[in-house]
Order: structure tokens, then sequence, then C-alpha cells
């Protein structure tokens, strides 16, 4: 549930919403990795429609390097594209 709303994973309009949170945007420094996860967590349940967060989960992926991170990030990546990359 990032930011704290509820989003399914249907609702493609919020991907841009998603892919701010992955950058942290409008989230309060100690809820950035938290919020991260959440993101990643529904652009995977996505699939395929979320293409569009791709390279920011890759950006993600290869920065934010402790595990549970890299775990939903290349999770969701292998749900949009079965990319893990």
């Amino acid at each position: 549930m990032p930011f704290g709303i509820p989003i399914q994973p249907d609702n493609t309009n919020s991907i841009p919403l998603l892919i701010d949170g992955l950058k942290g945007a409008g989230v309060r420094v100690i809820q950035v990795d938290e919020v991260r996860i959440q993101n990643a967590e529904v652009l995977g349940r996505m699939g395929p429609k979320a293409q569009a967060a791709a390279p920011e989960l890759q950006r993600v992926y290869k920065f934010v390097g402790y595990p549970t991170m890299r775990t939903a990030t290349s999770v969701a990546l292998w749900r949009i594209a079965r990319d893990t990359s």
C-alpha cells in the first residue's frame, strides 16, 4: 500500500506515482526504503503493464544494495519483463 494508498495491480494510472516512490519523491527519508519495497511489489504484480517502471527498478536494484531491496526489485523486474539483470 504505497503512501498508505491502496493501489490495485490493474490500476495502470498509478504507475507514475509508483515510479516517483521508487525515486523517493515526496517520502520522508526514514520511510524511503519501505516505500520503495512496497512500490516494487505493486509494480511487479502489474506485470508487463508496468514496463515503464523497469529502468527505475533497475537503478534501485543497482544502487541500493541491501538484500531486501534487491529481492523486491529483482522479483518485480522478473514479473514485468522476465529480466533480472
